[in-house]
């Protein structure tokens, strides 16, 4: 069995990564695993032993997003065509599904995020599965499949994150590589300004951090690459450099991110955090429901709130060791259709 795997995240090629060696291990599979050619996934795949054969860039424009895209598919064309994989797994790719289908390649689709309309449009109609939380209402996804399409929708119990959580062991040594000590700062992430649909400010942000270092040391993970400039000042620490956030999460004090992945890896972990989405994501609300610590901030002051609940003591950190049992691996619903028994 051959399988391309295609990741346009840095949370993606992690995912599909974990996922690979499991099929790789269990099935005996052949993994073909592409990604982007852009600095975090560059950074990404360096940590992951170069596994990904990067191709094509993303724009940040509409017209540089499109041009990017046309030419990814045809640098694609061939390597996808000489692999001739049975199976694309993907999270919505455009290029990558509309390869794929040309080739006469089924399609499995996986997706935590059916606000992305547009991503969803382009891809999820010609897929023939759609694997997904079971903490994300299908009838958000019903929009993208078509009453007479052939997409049949798997739901499983759990988050993409624990496919790289579960046999995480932390290791402190990460921490003097940059200076910083266990407990002693905390984790941030800046939001994607770029995104039409975020609301926060580079300079709201900005306060937000200023107000964190006056409370205690900031570590600050980059999302671009000009971040370095953006976000500077006294007691914030860039970490500039290919690094596993799980470490950095486990040993700070509490976690605040533009976006959701770092904020559900945390939580996962025990570890009090924050995201500061503009959008109720629903995997978030699930593990929220079951327990997990992690909240939803709208603003700088609702964000030092929920901060000043975990200093006094209010959010403690935990082991949610029993509360993962109960959640099922992302790779499983996966297994299942690939050995026929979906």
């Amino acid at each position: 069995m051959r399988i391309w795997m295609d990741a346009l995240t840095p949370k993606q090629l992690l995912l599909f990564s974990k996922l690979s060696l499991i099929l790789e291990r269990e099935l005996r599979a052949e993994i073909l695993l592409t990604s982007r050619e852009t600095a975090e996934i560059k950074k990404m795949n360096y940590l992951l032993g170069g596994k990904a054969k990067l191709i094509g860039l993303h724009g940040r424009t509409k017209d540089e997003k499109l041009r990017y895209d046309i030419a990814r598919m045809a640098e694609l064309l061939d390597l996808v065509k000489n692999f001739s994989p049975d199976m694309l797994v993907s999270y919505p790719s455009p290029s990558a599904v509309r390869i794929a289908f040309g080739l006469g390649i089924k399609t499995i689709t996986y997706s935590d995020t059916p606000h992305a309309f547009h991503a969803h449009m382009l891809t999820v109609p010609l897929s023939d599965y759609l694997i997904f939380s079971s903490f994300i209402c299908k009838e958000k996804f019903l929009r993208y499949i078509p009453s007479s399409g052939k997409t049949r929708t798997v739901k499983y119990r759990g988050v993409d994150e624990l496919a790289w959580v579960t046999d995480f062991s932390p290791n402190p040594k990460t921490l003097s590589d940059f200076g910083l000590k266990p407990y002693d700062y905390f984790l941030v992430r800046p939001p994607e300004i770029f995104a039409s649909y975020y609301r926060w400010s580079k300079d709201s942000f900005s306060e937000l951090l200023k107000n964190l270092a006056e409370i205690s040391n900031v570590a600050l993970i980059p999302r671009y690459e000009d971040d370095i400039y953006r976000y500077s000042g006294k007691n914030i620490i860039v970490i500039d450099g290919p690094v596993f956030g799980l470490d950095l999460e486990y040993f700070s004090i509490a976690t605040v991110s533009g976006g959701g992945t770092m904020s559900r890896e945390a939580s996962l972990l025990g570890v009090p955090s924050i995201t500061l989405f503009p959008l109720k994501i629903d995997v978030d609300s699930g593990l929220r429901e079951m327990g997990f610590p992690i909240f939803r901030a709208s603003s700088p002051d609702e964000t030092l709130k929920i901060i000043e609940r975990v200093i006094v003591g209010e959010m403690r950190r935990g082991d949610f060791n029993d509360l993962i049992k109960k959640l099922e691996h992302p790779v499983e619903p996966l297994k299942k259709i690939l050995r026929g028994e979906i």
